[in-house]
């Protein structure tokens, strides 16, 4: 599991188009969106998700019920994977098998939906934001008139999902030797995929750091509606394979 908050925050923001999971009468429900994560930054608490759903996408209906009855979205940020030959953890330690490393963050929470004008255009605002701001002429909502930006509210549902408890995990060979580890972070450093040289990246920066994917702990913000303070679960005593 990954507790690091910085390297959390980092994900969100570098892997922002997220998969927003419902549940309710119609069954399961999931759209691919763009979220904004935005950091709590005066209390102990992991902050908020921002995002907006089109009127005529069904799960609005559903986001309408969960922040009516209290219940929980899910939100699933996929960071960077890739595919493990076992022929690349070198000849030394155990056996292996072909398996797939990655980084993902789960983050759940109930949702609140943002139905005044100036709500909705200021989480469209930050939204837009958010992806210009690295053009060097980024484009803002004050370049569309009146009447258009009041039609443009009127086709969205804008949210926010505060985080009520979140689950990052980093799969990242932890389960192998320190030199079957050395082997992979080299292989995929000299690779042509960008994923397997980010997970690379990862893997230096958070050696020493990373349990087995096994003892994966929830984590809960303290500052949640109906959270105590955050405090480690029970970790399976299975030895890692």
């Amino acid at each position: 599991h990954l507790e690091d908050r910085e390297a959390i925050a980092e994900i969100l923001r570098d892997f922002n188009f997220a998969l927003l999971v419902t549940a309710g009468p119609e069954g399961l429900e999931a759209t691919h969106l763009p979220l904004l994560h935005e950091p709590d930054t005066e209390g102990q608490g992991f902050g908020r998700l921002l995002g907006h759903l089109a009127r005529g996408n069904g799960q609005c209906r559903a986001m309408e019920r969960l922040a009516e009855s209290g219940g929980e979205a899910l939100a699933v940020f996929q960071g960077p994977h890739a595919y493990v030959s076992p022929t690349w953890y070198g000849d030394n330690g155990p056996a292996t098998v072909p398996t797939w490393n990655y980084l993902a963050v789960h983050i759940y929470g109930q949702p609140r939906l943002h139905t005044e004008p100036e709500a909705t255009e200021s989480i469209l605002k930050k939204l837009a934001a958010r992806q210009e701001s690295s053009l060097p002429e980024p484009w803002t909502m004050e370049r569309v008139d009146a009447a258009q930006r009041t039609h443009m509210r009127r086709g969205v549902l804008a949210f926010e999902l505060p985080i009520g408890r979140l689950e990052a995990k980093a799969k990242l060979s932890q389960n192998r030797t320190a030199e079957q580890r050395r082997s992979l972070e080299g292989e995929w450093r000299g690779a042509n995929h960008d994923d397997s040289r980010a997970l690379a990246a990862w893997m230096e920066r958070l050696r020493g750091e990373l349990q087995c994917p096994r003892h994966k702990v929830p984590l809960k913000d303290p500052n949640a509606a109906g959270s105590s303070r955050a405090r480690p679960g029970p970790r399976s005593s299975r030895p890692c394979s």
